[in-house]
């Protein structure tokens, strides 16, 4: 909802229409990000968090597996965006870049929303690596 096609970024306003526009009247949903700026739209308005607070090892595998798949089989993602070679790997706004960067950013963040709580939230669940997912699901 944020990425418009050519990964034009939309703009504050209109990213928040869009995300209350597909919560209004439902139910039931998931929402996956780290958008801070619609933070109080979606935290502010579930009842559970999840933060999969995995090491920077994991994440950075993740990411860099990730991203190597979409480039190679140009997986097509929201409004018909691909990942480039050189936009994923060898640019400044590379989402690998980007991921190293942010990390350490990100977990105080949420280390900060879990302590604090201050949407209120019934449940807040720490997942610290991914065979904690088993255990939760079994």
């Amino acid at each position: 909802m944020f990425w418009k096609a050519n990964w034009i970024e939309s703009g504050n306003e209109e990213f928040r229409n869009n995300i209350k526009e597909e919560m209004r009247d439902k139910t039931g949903y998931v929402i996956n990000g780290n958008y801070n700026k619609v933070k109080d739209i979606t935290c502010g308005n579930c009842d559970t968090i999840i933060w999969l607070d995995y090491s920077r090892f994991i994440v950075m595998y993740r990411v860099i597996k990730r991203t190597f798949i979409r480039v190679f089989t140009k997986e097509i993602l929201w409004q018909g965006n691909i990942e480039t070679f050189k936009k994923s790997f060898l640019s400044k706004d590379s989402i690998i870049i980007w991921a190293w960067k942010t990390y350490s950013i990100r977990k105080k963040q949420y280390l900060n929303l879990l302590n604090t709580n201050p949407y209120n939230n019934n449940q807040l669940i720490i997942i610290r690596n991914p065979r904690m997912i088993y255990k939760l699901i079994i």
